[in-house]
């Protein structure tokens, strides 16, 4: 992956500190103009209604652990926010056979605006997923 031209490490070997306390704040605002963009998925009817949403719901439920930031990626101005997610209907993620859905959020910290997103789910690869959903309503928090 890369963020203006210049190529990030491989998420998965990053390793950030569970303190969000240098994390711009990001918020409900920052969160619906993110999910807006993927308009066959979230609807604005939806998303003024943000509670009912399945990430919402996980989120709510305690679903998200191990939420990590990483400061240093190589872009100033970025940093990137790691993830996990337990599955709600299955004990593992049925691709990667792990008890947990992984990915990763990219943040504009100048901004602060969500620049991209990732989950190893099926639906993950695209940024929009309901566990990438999940994760961005605990880093709100």
């Amino acid at each position: 992956m890369s963020i203006s031209g210049k190529a990030i490490p491989n998420p998965k070997n990053l390793h950030g500190t569970s303190d969000m306390t240098p994390l711009p704040n990001i918020d409900t605002f920052d969160i619906y103009n993110y999910l807006i963009t993927f308009k066959e998925q979230y609807l604005h009817r939806q998303l003024k209604d943000y509670k009912n949403l399945d990430g919402y719901q996980l989120y709510e439920a305690g679903y998200v652990e191990n939420v990590e930031l990483i400061r240093e990626v190589g872009v100033i101005g970025y940093c990137l926010v790691k993830f996990l997610v337990k599955p709600k209907q299955r004990k593992e993620d049925p691709l990667n056979k792990t008890p947990f859905y992984k990915g990763w959020i990219v943040l504009d910290t100048t901004g602060p605006s969500i620049y991209s997103a990732y989950c190893a789910c099926k639906g993950g690869t695209d940024g929009g997923c309901r566990h990438i959903v999940a994760s961005l309503f605990e880093i709100a928090e």
